[in-house]
């Protein structure tokens, strides 16, 4: 697969990412040091679009801040190609799939729970 289809995944499917950032933080936590080796050895060749992945999972502050950073720029740029109506829908309409989906999960929790198995 792919890395611009690894990352469209991820992006349709943040339960995938969320186990891929806990994987990453606490079997080995990703720190500012080995984000710049990585960067400096290998510039991220091939797999360039997993960096996102990279900055959302960790509890480095600096990349943290990074992460954030980088997310107002894009935000800022896309608000200044597409206008804030279309903006605001767009976070609204995420906003909506990101519910359906927390529903449908806890939904499924419980129906778990309910059945005993967990």
């Amino acid at each position: 697969m792919s890395n611009k289809k690894v990352l469209e995944c991820l992006e349709k499917n943040v339960d995938g990412l969320e186990i891929i950032q806990n994987l990453m933080r606490y079997d080995d936590p990703l720190v500012y040091s080995d984000l710049m080796l990585d960067i400096d050895l290998h510039h991220f060749e091939g797999y360039e679009a997993l960096l996102p992945v990279m900055l959302l999972s960790t509890g480095d502050p600096i990349i943290e801040r990074t992460g954030k950073r980088l997310l107002l720029q894009l935000y800022s740029e896309k608000l200044q190609k597409i206008g804030g109506w279309q903006m605001v829908d767009y976070v609204k309409d995420i906003l909506l799939e990101e519910q359906a989906r927390w529903e449908k999960h806890i939904g499924q929790l419980r129906t778990l729970r309910k059945q005993n198995k967990i």
